[in-house]
């Protein structure tokens, strides 16, 4: 995963609240936190599959179960199956993960874009409309760089009896990160400041930015790939993390909620 990107805080936090839940995957640049350390992704299928897969599992096991989907994926494939959920009574957490594009295959619009694929202004349809249209009860829209509030989101969704859904909603890093270049002339990454950081290494096993440096002795932030979103703060239980003169935090930028 990029740098930055939406989809490692959104694995992270669900990691945190739902380590024990069978998950089901879809195909979108997400399906990349089936690798280590988040490891949220036990079954990849077809597009569109993931919540049709939620679905047999809820039926055959008594395990907490959660799909992940993205926000393309879901206009493509995924309400037909949700629409069975709901149908069905069955408990499941679906996971909709909202970058604002069709980020993995080259940042192509969808129909929750403002813009079709000639470029014409268009209305978007808003995800969350569309689920609470198919009679999902339990429905929360969270910033997924907000860590403490997603991870709450999807431990609520959990608890719920029925159908929940979760939309995680951030753009692509590389589409913040053009829009910062063009209105500020550069990125300013963030730095590991040395003296606090005691190599306990938590930044590395539990959230694997690429900007990460293992020096063997302390983890330093390499500036040419960090994006400098301030993600990582949230992270390290240390306060190593931090930024420098010039430096957005994640509030500052992207589109969140």
């Amino acid at each position: 995963l990029c740098p930055a990107c939406p989809h490692r805080s959104a694995g992270y936090a669900l990691r945190r609240a739902a380590g024990r839940a069978a998950f089901m995957g879809d195909i979108g640049c997400y399906a990349l936190l089936f690798q280590k350390p988040f490891r949220v992704e036990h079954v990849t299928h077809a597009m569109g599959s993931s919540v049709g897969l939620a679905n047999g599992i809820d039926v055959a096991t008594d395990q907490d179960v959660v799909a992940l989907i993205g926000d393309s994926t879901f206009f493509h494939a995924g309400i037909p199956a949700l629409i069975n959920a709901v149908h069905n009574k069955r408990k499941m957490t679906v996971l909709i993960m909202d970058n604002r594009i069709t980020a993995m295959t080259g940042h192509q619009p969808h129909p929750g874009t403002e813009v079709n694929a000639v470029g014409e202004e268009v209305p978007a349809i808003d995800i969350e409309r569309v689920v609470r249209s198919i009679g999902v009860d339990y429905v929360r829209v969270v910033d997924p760089f907000d860590h403490k509030e997603t991870e709450k989101a999807i431990r609520d969704a959990l608890k719920h009896d029925g159908v929940s859904v979760v939309i995680t909603r951030r753009e692509c890093a590389l589409l913040t990160v053009a829009k910062i270049r063009r209105e500020r002339g550069k990125i300013v990454p963030y730095r590991v400041n040395p003296d606090k950081c005691t190599y306990c290494r938590v930044c590395i096993n539990v959230f694997a930015c690429p900007a990460f440096v293992d020096t063997g002795s302390l983890v330093e932030i390499d500036p040419a790939v960090c994006f400098g979103c301030g993600a990582c703060v949230q992270v390290c239980p240390y306060g190593a993390f931090e930024p420098q003169e010039g430096s957005l935090n994640w509030r500052e930028q992207g589109i969140g909620v």
